[in-house]
């Protein structure tokens, strides 16, 4: 009986779940989900950047620890501007750099979609790799 309660609690996470546009963002918010941390997704954040304001959106908003922001950079260059930008506006910041792994030809493996992922959140991989 306690294992069927558990399905039904994991189907509804699912569906609960915000619009994540990766894996890398479905973990990290699951394991906040996990240890109840509260967050807002994606919300706008005015920004100083470049002599200018901007509203931004980084990933995840933790409002409970001072507004403590966690990003991620698609690359070395974006994590670093990001991780000024946010040391220049004093926001507390923690940026991450995903690292995605290249296929032979030179490409990148990505799925579209959180839906499209298979296994555990340990060892997610693409439906079609």
């Amino acid at each position: 009986m306690r294992n069927e309660s558990c399905d039904c609690l994991d189907e509804l996470l699912t569906e609960l779940d915000p619009p994540y546009e990766s894996v890398k963002e479905l973990k990290i918010g699951r394991t906040l989900d996990k240890y109840g941390i509260p967050f807002l997704y994606k919300l706008p954040t005015i920004i100083m950047s470049e002599g200018t304001y901007q509203i931004w959106q980084p990933s995840f908003t933790l409002p409970q620890y001072g507004s403590l922001v966690i990003d991620l950079a698609a690359d070395e260059q974006s994590y670093k501007t990001k991780q000024e930008t946010y040391r220049y506006n004093q926001i507390p910041a923690y940026v991450l750099q995903l690292k995605t792994p290249k296929r032979p030809d030179g490409g990148y493996d990505r799925c579209p979609e959180p839906q499209d992922y298979v296994g555990d959140l340990g060892t997610m991989r693409c439906r079609a790799n």
